[in-house]
């Protein structure tokens, strides 16, 4: 399984920061996207609610619907399976997914943000 990291800050501006480990992922494979949440001292925070969803840039396909959880802490991990990580235009090297997070407190919706990776196609990986 691979692993991505994630760093939302959460600050009075709303301004996100990312903080990425990773932005490739082989096809028909798993991988985990960290949310890390944070107020503008860096302090950890927990949202009441997160939304995400993912979807394929090239096609404009939705992958995964709205998904929407209650975090028991300022970080949450994303499980993105194997069959959200498949290739849907064979013909291309690799396939770019979005995942766009909205964070919310109470019911105010308190940020967006979203990160971009990519699907290798391994039936095109050059040797």
């Amino acid at each position: 399984m691979k692993k991505m990291c994630v760093v939302l800050i959460l600050i009075w501006l709303f301004i996100p920061f990312f903080c990425f480990a990773s932005d490739m992922v082989n096809e028909n494979s798993s991988a985990t996207l960290t949310l890390t949440f944070r107020n503008e001292k860096g302090v950890a925070v927990t949202p009441t609610t997160i939304k995400y969803r993912i979807d394929d840039l090239s096609s404009g396909a939705n992958i995964t619907p709205v998904t929407s959880v209650t975090p028991s802490s300022s970080v949450y991990d994303v499980s993105i399976f194997s069959n959200e990580n498949r290739i849907i235009a064979p013909a291309r090297p690799y396939e770019q997914r979005r995942v766009t997070v909205q964070w919310y407190s109470g019911t105010t919706l308190v940020g967006t943000a979203d990160y971009v990776y990519r699907v290798i196609n391994l039936n095109k990986v050059p040797f």
